[in-house]
């Protein structure tokens, strides 16, 4: 539940800093969308890099276990 918590943070920073920067004529929402979608994109590979030192402990285990 975690992740979802630090997804949402992000999100909202992403909207704040938006509507700081960008202005108030465009829309802060669409800064809040591309911070959540990037740091899903990032805790994406961090699962996808544990997933593979776990196969390769399980693999290791197996072999000179």
């Amino acid at each position: 539940m975690s992740w979802l918590l630090v997804l949402i943070v992000i999100s909202a920073i992403g909207g704040v800093f938006g509507y700081v920067y960008i202005g108030k004529t465009d829309d802060p929402i669409s800064g809040a969308i591309e911070a959540g979608i990037k740091c899903g994109y990032i805790m994406l590979q961090i699962f996808l890099g544990m997933m593979g030192i776990a196969f390769v402990m399980i693999v290791g285990n197996w072999l000179f276990g």
